[in-house]
């Protein structure tokens, strides 16, 4: 199956395609930096791949 922009990501999932470590996210999170994120009920994080596909290209885009 092909990943789709709108695609909800656990940390892990993140992790295992991105290579940014959950605990390098959970830092960021507290912090207040890093790709958006948001709660699906109480307890699930999640990221949207397109936020993180985006931030990431910030990011490539700044470092220039």
């Amino acid at each position: 199956m092909t990943p789709a922009a709108d695609d909800l990501l656990r940390p892990l999932d993140v992790q295992n395609e991105y290579r940014i470590s959950r605990s390098t996210l959970a830092t960021w999170r507290k912090l207040g930096q890093g790709p958006a994120w948001f709660k699906l009920g109480a307890r699930r994080v999640v990221y949207r791949r397109s936020v993180i596909e985006a931030w990431i290209a910030a990011a490539e885009k700044a470092a220039s």
